[in-house]
């Protein structure tokens, strides 16, 4: 496919999910993606919800735990707080990428977690306090605005974007890992 034929099928994909939304359908491309990224995405970070949860927690704002199952508050705040801020993504998709919004999306994912009220984690900001992706070094905090700036120019300046700018753009993102805590998901 070339570009021209990604952007498109890119927008009718995006029109439908937006179509589906407002008609509140499930079953489709809209409802699978918000459940399956936020379960995967969140199971990543180390959420102990289950694929159930995850779809109870979407259509019904609700968790009906098995037995004594403990499930942390944590864990429901940011799954719900993902499905709003796929649907802000889903709305916003037009507009450019800067580092505004990235933190508005972190500020979104981690408002009323735990971590929201740790002097340290700075949500919606970058992070202050260096971070490690299994052995690997990130971007030390000073960095982070600067290589993130970095990251933004070179994505920003083509015109048309095809997967591979988009996945390369991620990587760099998760190598720099501007957050405290929840990079893979704003990602």
């Amino acid at each position: 496919m070339n570009n021209i034929e990604d952007t498109n099928l890119v927008e009718r994909l995006i029109l439908q999910m937006k179509d589906e939304k407002n008609a509140n359908r499930k079953g489709g491309i809209y409802y699978i993606t918000q459940v399956e990224l936020a379960y995967n995405s969140n199971r990543i970070e180390g959420s102990r919800l289950s694929k159930e949860h995850t779809y109870n927690l979407f259509e019904t704002s609700t968790i009906l735990p098995n037995g004594n199952e403990v499930i942390d508050k944590n864990d429901i705040i940011e799954t719900s707080n993902h499905f709003h801020a796929f649907n802000y993504i889903l709305n916003t998709n037009k507009e450019p990428l800067t580092e505004k919004y990235i933190k508005y999306l972190h500020y979104m994912l981690k408002q009323g977690t735990d971590d929201a009220f740790k002097s340290w984690f700075n949500v919606g900001e970058y992070k202050k306090l260096e971070n490690f992706i299994g052995e690997q070094t990130t971007s030390k905090p000073e960095n982070v605005s600067k290589n993130i700036r970095e990251l933004l120019t070179k994505y920003n300046k083509k015109n048309e974007k095809t997967i591979e700018d988009v996945i390369d753009f991620h990587v760099l993102f998760e190598k720099i890992h501007p957050f405290q805590d929840g990079n893979g998901r704003v990602g």
